[in-house]
């Protein structure tokens, strides 16, 4: 192989090298290092560069990692959605380093920021990081909970735990009757179908359908539910008529505080008028009724779900 002449450039791996002869033990400046770039935009994978840098007579030389290696302080802006190593090691004659990135730690794309630091210096890239697996529902079960009054349960399914609270959207197909609040909240860390949330519903006379429809992260899944046409349980408490002036007196219970109570003549089937609801009672509602009716016996009255009962007339 022929000798290498000072003075003259050489190639080496397409880089043009120039050796240079000095007295021996004199003192040789070392060309500092710097980084040129960081790059963590692809999942799993993070990437540094050394820049190149200008000696004393302004000549660029490419910059590798000295003898022992170079460390690399790291940090990142947001630990779950880029988990960094605190620091690597950039092998001695390395430019270019490869580095593992975790999994990130996150439910929806989020931003995050990578800084690099070497001897004070930093490089940055800001980058939008998705989950490895997307949070989505897969299904909303509905239901009507059994032994509890006009409840509906509602279970969102999701399909993974998911690792921050999530915030799903709710519509009712009828308000009027199946009121839902406009979101629900699942808690960090809630395993598939684990949590479920109750809503009341206004107790209806006929069986009724109603869909709920729940939407996270653009989509859309609905459930749907039979309400049971509800069975109240009626009882006149007390009935009195004064014969003299024909003024009644009734008052009623109902299971129901959204019931309406109507009364009739047991005898004739005529309608007497309709109770008042004069306030709470137990799980239920009291009703009155006053009012000026010709001679009456028995008391027939009717609720507006599915309930009856009858009663004699106190004479006084």
């Amino acid at each position: 192989m022929p000798g290498i002449q000072a003075g003259f450039p050489i190639s080496l791996d397409g880089i043009a090298i120039k050796l240079t002869l000095v007295p021996a033990g004199s003192a040789v400046t070392p060309i500092p290092v710097k980084l040129q770039a960081i790059d963590v935009s692809i999942a799993g994978n993070g990437r540094l560069t050394l820049a190149n840098t200008l000696d004393a007579t302004g000549v660029a030389h490419p910059g590798y990692a000295p003898a022992g290696g170079l460390p690399i302080a790291l940090t990142t802006s947001n630990a779950a959605a880029l988990p960094l190593l605190p620091a690597v090691t950039m092998p001695q004659g390395s430019r270019i380093f490869n580095f593992p990135v975790a999994d990130a730690q996150i439910d929806v794309a989020t931003p995050a920021t990578a800084t690099a630091t070497l001897n004070g210096a930093t490089v940055t890239q800001t980058v939008t990081v998705n989950p490895a697996v997307p949070l989505t529902l897969t299904g909303v079960s509905a239901g009507v909970v059994q032994g509890l009054q006009s409840t509906i349960q509602l279970t969102p399914l999701l399909n993974r735990t998911n690792l921050s609270p999530s915030v799903i959207s709710l519509s009712s197909s009828n308000p009027a009757i199946a009121p839902v609040p406009a979101s629900i909240t699942l808690p960090a860390f809630s395993a598939p179908g684990a949590v479920f949330f109750r809503f009341p519903y206004v107790p209806q006379g006929t069986a009724t359908q109603v869909t709920i429809a729940a939407t996270f992260n653009r989509v859309t899944v609905i459930g749907t539910t039979n309400l049971p046409a509800s069975q109240d349980f009626v009882k006149i408490t007390k009935a009195e008529l004064v014969v003299k002036s024909g003024s009644l007196k009734v008052q009623a219970s109902s299971t129901f505080a959204t019931a309406v109570l109507t009364l009739f003549n047991a005898q004739t089937g005529q309608l007497i008028g309709i109770m008042t609801n004069t306030g709470p009672s137990g799980v239920g509602a009291k009703y009155s009724f006053q009012g000026n009716v010709p001679s009456i016996k028995s008391l027939l009255l009717k609720s507006s779900l599915n309930g009856t009962a009858t009663s004699a007339v106190a004479q006084k």
